[in-house]
């Protein structure tokens, strides 16, 4: 049985598995080299979600997308201050909410599985449905073509009457 990959989709799914594999490996050394302290929620950066077409009424419906600000003091005791770059509605944080936060020189982040791996996550199912599209797709469309379908039963009776010939041939001895 032949079949071609559907050369777009499978490049795309190698290269988002490739994204999502680097991206994981940068978080793990960022997670290995930071420091971790405790911070709390101070307040909220307000963002409104992009607008939504829906067929041909076309409307604006906004979210209100909560980015949690975070203070926290370093080892050197410094007072450090950082918005989150997940935001979410609703939040899953309260102002004056206790948050472990992993930090370095330049960077600080909280640390919930949420805020560190979700983006990985999601590019790594982009990767899935991408490579599935492009390497399964076109093996299950030939295997169950008109073509292999007809040939597949034709082996098998094949097969079914040489089996019948040997065990004819074997109870005649």
């Amino acid at each position: 049985m032949k079949y071609k990959i559907i050369k777009p989709f499978a490049l795309g799914g190698i290269f988002f598995y490739l994204l999502s594999a680097l991206w994981a490996y940068l978080q793990i050394g960022f997670i290995n080299e930071s420091d971790s302290t405790i911070g709390y929620v101070t307040n909220f950066k307000y963002k409104y979600s992009r607008s939504i077409n829906q067929g041909y009424y076309h409307y604006h419906r906004h979210r209100l997308m909560y980015y949690p600000i975070v203070t926290f003091t370093d080892k050197k005791d410094q007072k450090r201050i950082f918005t989150s770059s997940l935001g979410s509605s609703p939040s899953p944080y309260d102002i004056g909410q206790q948050v472990k936060v992993l930090y370095n020189d330049s960077t600080a982040k909280i640390s919930d599985f949420r805020t560190l791996w979700s983006g990985i996550i999601f590019i790594a199912f982009m990767g899935t449905i991408f490579s599935a599209i492009g390497f399964y797709l076109p093996y299950f469309l030939a295997k169950h073509s008109e073509n292999y379908r007809m040939n597949l039963l034709n082996n098998k009776r094949h097969k079914r009457k040489h089996k019948y010939k040997i065990l004819r041939k074997n109870k005649r001895k």
